[in-house]
């Protein structure tokens, strides 16, 4: 499995890095910084076969409480920081997975009914005729 079939998946979206590698982003961690890559936020990527995990905190508690989470759940930690780390886990494993969205703040792409779908497109089309 690679970053795109682990995206589509559990219906969250990709995202390019300052380097053009794939990832899925997470939360932003600290809101009073001013460089703004997607590298700095909470993400997951995928080495050659391995999944990991960056979490980046503005704390060091923070990072404790999450990284003694996750490793209760199973993970393995591949880099250990003051307030960030590198988690690998199994993409496979649905718990960990739902875990690692949740915590890395992830956002799960909504999906439509097809009742819901037709009713957007009528609208869309409604809106499209007036303009």
């Amino acid at each position: 499995m690679n970053i795109t079939e682990f995206a589509q998946r559990y219906k969250v979206r990709t995202r390019k890095d300052s380097c053009g590698d794939e990832i899925i982003p997470g939360r932003r961690t600290d809101k009073r910084s001013k460089l703004d890559r997607p590298e700095d936020h909470h993400h997951i990527s995928e080495f050659n076969g391995v999944f990991v995990l960056y979490m980046n905190f503005p704390t060091k508690p923070r990072w404790t409480y999450a990284k003694k989470a996750l490793l209760t759940a199973g993970f393995k930690i591949r880099q250990d920081g003051d307030v960030d780390g590198l988690l690998a886990f199994d993409p496979e494993d649905v718990l960990q997975v739902q875990l690692i969205l949740k915590l890395a703040g992830v956002r799960i792409r909504r999906q439509l009914t097809p009742e819901q779908s037709e009713r957007l497109k009528a609208r869309f089309a409604k809106k499209g005729a007036t303009a």
